[in-house]
């Protein structure tokens, strides 16, 4: 929100402070809404006519390493740094523009997009006409999937777009294709997306709830239909579950957690936030992370086991074939020594419930004994039945 929101919103709050407690809390959803909108930043904007960075553009007046945009493009804080020398400012014309200069001859120069705090990098777009015409350029991806070759003479400029990428920094990189690098490349049209949300998939189950495997390197809540647990304790075939803190809502940066959602929604919304405190160590936490695609090798004799499903049972198992790869910001769980165990179901942390045998309906209750053997019906002593530790007398 800019300050003329805020100001609106300050005003409407006294206004309405005795008169019409609905109407306030109705703006202030309105209000929130629009914060969760993503925001677009201009970096650069409009096709130039000048030739930089010349005239007055000098170059020792603005070239920097590293620059942040000012409030005209959109809003304060996004960083673009390089390897190479660049500059963002308005010319005489009202036009602004982004100015590279290669760092060496026919180099390819990594940029890379940072976020304000509290932000993401939704996505961007990158193009126009440069300055040269004796020199084309290249733009690339962070991933070498996307690319746009750009210069001065190419009619409608082409561009670089790349969506969906929601992470604090992303980068790009630009070439040179020229013989020199005493050329300036002007970018002309820049725009940089961001969000204050994380969207997330999760896989629906005949249990009524869904779930997912989540690992960020920042702060996330959600929208408390949707708990996170992280796994301490795994064994006799069942692994706990505990739910961070603020009853699962919390899931703080490099903690790596199973999502519950009640609804069985198979997709949700996490906002991006700072702050939280830690709730378990990275190496107390049975489950780990990853941050970009891995290899994992679920063969018996590893400590590795993949989210999913098993005689309708949610867990961790060995599934068939020996190694998946796991997609970026997901988590396995890793239980050494587990002496060959299969799999690990979940177990909610209910508490144990006493019950004299025969009194437990049995329809459609899953019924194990520790040993992760499936039941007919309860035995003495403990049981596990649909998820929750039972003492049979």
């Amino acid at each position: 929100l800019d300050s003329g929101d805020l100001l609106m919103a300050a005003e409407k709050a006294k206004e309405l402070k005795t008169a019409d407690a609905d109407a306030l809390n109705a703006k202030i959803d309105e209000l929130r809404e629009r914060l969760h909108h993503p925001t677009t930043t201009i970096i650069s904007q409009g096709e130039t006519n000048t030739s930089a960075p010349w005239g007055t553009w000098t170059p020792a007046s603005g070239w920097a390493t590293k620059l942040t945009t000012n409030a005209n493009s959109g809003m304060s804080g996004v960083q673009v740094s390089a390897s190479h020398s660049a500059f963002n400012r308005e010319s005489d014309y009202g036009q602004r523009v982004f100015v590279i200069k290669p760092s060496t001859a026919g180099a390819t120069d990594i940029i890379t997009i940072t976020a304000p705090t509290g932000y993401l990098i939704k996505g961007y777009s990158i193009g126009g006409h440069f300055y040269t015409t004796s020199e084309k350029y290249t733009l690339t991806s962070a991933d070498g999937t996307q690319s746009a070759e750009v210069n001065t003479n190419s009619g409608t400029p082409n561009m670089l777009t790349v969506d969906n990428i929601y992470a604090p920094s992303t980068t790009f990189s630009i070439k040179s294709k020229g013989s020199t690098n005493n050329r300036y490349a002007c970018i002309t049209q820049f725009t940089v997306t961001l969000s204050d949300e994380y969207p997330v998939s999760l896989n629906a189950t005949n249990d009524g709830q869904s779930y997912a495997t989540l690992y960020l390197p920042f702060d996330v809540t959600t929208d408390g239909v949707t708990k996170a647990y992280y796994i301490a304790t795994a064994n006799n075939g069942y692994a706990q579950l505990t739910a961070t803190d603020n009853e699962g809502s919390e899931i703080p940066s490099q903690t790596a957690v199973v999502l519950v959602n009640s609804a069985a929604v198979t997709q949700t919304t996490l906002g991006v936030t700072t702050g939280l405190n830690p709730v378990i160590s990275e190496s107390s936490n049975l489950l780990k992370g990853t941050l970009v695609p891995k290899s994992l090798d679920l063969s018996d004799g590893t400590p590795y086991y993949s989210m999913g499903r098993l005689n309708d049972e949610i867990g961790f198992y060995k599934f068939s074939g020996g190694t998946i790869t796991l997609g970026a910001n997901k988590a396995y769980l890793e239980v050494p020594a587990s002496g060959g165990v299969k799999g690990f179901t979940f177990d909610f942390e209910t508490g144990i419930e006493a019950m004299d045998n025969g009194q437990w309906s049995m329809d459609k209750a899953s019924i194990y004994n520790l040993a992760g053997q499936r039941l007919s019906k309860p035995q003495k002593g403990v049981n596990i039945i649909n998820n929750k530790k039972v003492v049979v007398k």
